[in-house]
């Protein structure tokens, strides 16, 4: 399951994660390009757990698109509950509108 949050939520989720998980995101990068956001996407890719086995959190990839200047990720550890609470997406187009116009076209090989 996707989620989508805003640059602010962005922040706020890396600020959470800094002293608990390893993966905190990339907060003065984050802050620097926060009026360029067009959207976030965090992706979950594997579930961290605690040394009794406890689900604690996801390890995300962050797809961040700028405006007119790409798509960036980078990873970012949200505990089980904040992710939850996050807006998920369930329309595909929805993550094609986010990724695909900002990934560049390889061209055809000869």
């Amino acid at each position: 399951m996707v989620k989508q949050v805003s640059g602010q939520d962005l922040l706020a989720l890396g600020e959470r994660a800094r002293g608990r998980f390893s993966a905190h995101g990339r907060p003065r990068w984050t802050a620097a390009h926060l009026d360029e956001i067009a959207s976030v996407l965090l992706i979950p890719l594997v579930r961290k757990s605690g040394p009794d086995g406890r689900p604690l959190a996801w390890r995300c990839y962050a797809g961040v698109t700028l405006t007119g200047n790409g798509t960036v990720v980078f990873t970012l550890d949200i505990s089980m509950a904040d992710f939850d609470r996050l807006s998920t997406v369930n329309d595909p187009w929805v993550v094609a509108e986010a990724l695909l116009p900002h990934a560049p076209h390889l061209p055809i090989e000869e």
